[in-house]
């Protein structure tokens, strides 16, 4: 049996020259109460609740079980399926963190009020399947099949004859996603997450049917996150209240049920906080000047509603502090690209789809750093879409426009730049343009304090 690996998660200090994971989940699914040998017992209620809540998915279920023969002791687990982690590169660094590596987060069973000992192990390649949820096509992995670990949580329970018991589980699951860094970048990718519970295994007691079954799905936090989701796998499911989806059968058969998926994305969100904890501080810029002046401070001003407009042929020039530290300068530059006041300003009014930009008097590069001076000086936008979000969150809609690791080696590091120059090449009409905002990145504020803390704890 190999070493589980079902997770890693960390947050590099680094940036990765090809790229690689910093928060990812291989959970593929969990499923409802299995029996681990056969056992006449009736399966006479279910009351299963799910409660998404950022990347985690907490269920609690309910059973009534009833004993139809004689004296008796069951052995039932409940399964949690994730894709072998093999290919991922190195080792994980979950141990320098302090980070677990597996995406059952916890399983506790009581029955009554007595909390039961749980038994817990994992079986190595239970099947292979592909992988949906992963989205690896990037790396050429969309076609590939994946070895399958099990981790088995078993209790066992014993009967008198037709004695009914009630038993509650809960457990707590990291959903499956795959956030990294791309490569040659420091922006992070967030990706959709994804819930999968498998429904089928009940039907293994007494004859399938269970006498009341009851569903609730709890997706508030991704509401309220303004993220998107989807729920399939259960027809009729009505929403009870704004993110609540219940639904209720008696004589519910649970071998014609397949698998409820959970589908849901809030990954502008994610990038918004990723900005939020990176961006310069207003004091940071030390001078902001152009050719067409008016309303210049709009671009500096956090503020997606305050719109800044020029034309082909403008230019920006903006004077930052350098970096006299690891923790000051700047080591990406992002905009809103366009009108974000509001989606009809966004629709009607133009944006920029052709810049170049300088550092220190030198003409910078965004792609295919590897090509060195070869490399394309143009930056090229494409249009994007615009989602309706709070205006705080709109921030995670901005488009890269140039990082630290694109730069000529001539020009060094971008916490060492003092003047960013970027001019406009091109207008998505009659040669306008329309930016919302600037912003001029460094490094996680976050993580700085968190390596504050640990060089503390080492003194």
């Amino acid at each position: 049996m190999k070493l589980l690996l079902f997770a890693f998660l960390f947050s590099p200090l680094f940036v990765l020259a090809n790229g690689g994971p910093v928060d990812w989940s291989m959970f593929r699914k969990t499923g409802n109460i299995r029996l681990m040998q056969k056992a006449d017992v009736d399966l006479l209620e279910e009351d299963l609740s799910i409660k998404v809540e950022g990347d985690f998915s907490i269920i609690k279920v309910k059973y009534l079980l009833k004993n139809k023969g004689k004296n008796q002791r069951i052995q039932y687990g409940f399964p949690v399926d994730a894709y072998d982690a093999w290919w991922f590169y190195g080792d994980p660094p979950d141990q320098a963190f302090g980070i677990h590596n597996d995406p059952l987060i916890y399983f506790k069973v009581k029955q009554g009020d007595k909390n039961l000992k749980v038994n817990q192990w994992v079986v190595d390649s239970v099947y292979t399947a592909q992988s949906v949820n992963l989205k690896e096509g990037m790396y050429g992995q969309g076609n590939r099949k994946f070895s399958i670990l099990r981790k088995w949580s078993v209790v066992s329970l014993s009967f008198e004859k037709g004695e009914t018991k009630t038993l509650e589980i809960e457990y707590k699951i990291k959903n499956t996603l795959r956030d990294k860094i791309p490569g040659f970048s420091r922006i992070f990718h967030f990706t959709d997450r994804h819930f999968t519970y498998h429904l089928t295994p009940s039907g293994r007691w007494g004859d399938g049917l269970v006498g009341k079954f009851k569903l609730s799905i709890n997706i508030q936090d991704v509401m309220e996150k303004k993220g998107t989701f989807k729920i399939n796998g259960i027809e009729n499911l009505k929403e009870k209240e704004s993110g609540i989806y219940v639904f209720e059968q008696t004589n519910y058969d649970l071998k014609k049920k397949d698998r409820l998926h959970i589908h849901y994305d809030y990954r502008y969100i994610l990038k918004a906080d990723f900005i939020d904890r990176r961006v310069l501080s207003r004091n940071q810029i030390l001078s902001i000047k152009s050719s067409n002046p008016q309303n210049l401070e709009y671009l500096i001003d956090n503020n997606p509603n305050t719109v800044w407009k020029g034309q082909e042929g403008d230019w920006i020039e903006v004077k930052i502090k350098a970096g006299t530290d690891g923790y000051q300068g700047a080591n990406s530059i992002m905009f809103l690209n366009g009108d974000y006041s509001s989606y009809a300003s966004f629709l009607k009014n133009p944006f920029a789809k052709n810049l170049k930009v300088n550092f220190n008097d030198t003409l910078i590069y965004r792609t295919k750093p590897w090509l060195g001076e070869e490399s394309p000086t143009t930056i090229h936008f494409k249009n994007h879409k615009y989602v309706s979000v709070k205006n705080e969150l709109k921030k995670g809609f901005s488009e890269v426009l140039v990082e630290e690791v694109s730069l000529p080696f001539r020009v060094g590091r971008l916490s060492e730049v003092n003047k960013i120059r970027i001019q406009i090449l091109k207008g998505s009409k009659n040669g306008k343009v329309c930016i919302s905002d600037l912003f001029f990145l460094g490094p996680d504020r976050k993580r700085k304090v968190y390596r504050d803390e640990i060089k503390i704890k080492e003194d």
